[in-house]
């Protein structure tokens, strides 16, 4: 039997990743389980990059170098999580295009389907502190999107 998958946003990553974090102490069991192999831990090319980009600009003694925060996605998604990176493709990207089209949203939202779309394709529930901007990009919230507590 496959383990259950689930998807986190950077709303929880980053979190789980910095003691100091208002929701650390909701988020880091998450990872925790992640890295016992509780479940299996999805994790986009996009979130990677928007993770090393909010690390590497936190607010005050908070902020990492580039090479702190590349230690701390790796040792901490890649090795002890064992995190499955997954990208989309050029198809991927033109559906997103065409439902927000449809949907007549705007801006932003269109990083938030990017976790929506790598959800989809790998069979995994999303993990984030923002199920408020993820229900409009999901057939079902209440099933699709866990709120960390």
């Amino acid at each position: 039997m496959s383990l259950p998958r689930f998807l986190f946003d950077t709303s929880v990553l980053v979190p789980a990743m910095i003691t100091a974090h208002e929701h650390h102490d909701l988020a880091r069991p998450w990872l925790e389980r992640a890295m016992v192999g509780e479940f299996r831990l999805v994790l986009s090319v996009h979130a990677l990059a928007e993770c090393f980009s909010v690390l590497t600009r936190l607010p005050g003694t908070l902020k990492c170098s580039p090479s702190m925060a590349h230690a701390v996605l790796k040792g901490n998604l890649l090795t002890r999580a064992k995190a499955l990176v997954v990208a989309l493709e050029t198809d991927d990207y033109l559906a997103i295009l065409d439902d927000l089209a449809a949907k007549n949203l705007a801006g932003g939202v269109i990083f938030d389907a990017l976790h929506v779309r790598a959800a989809r394709r790998h069979k995994a529930r999303i993990v984030t502190f923002n199920q408020r901007d993820f229900a409009r990009l999901v057939p079902d919230p209440t099933h699709d999107l866990i709120l960390p507590t």
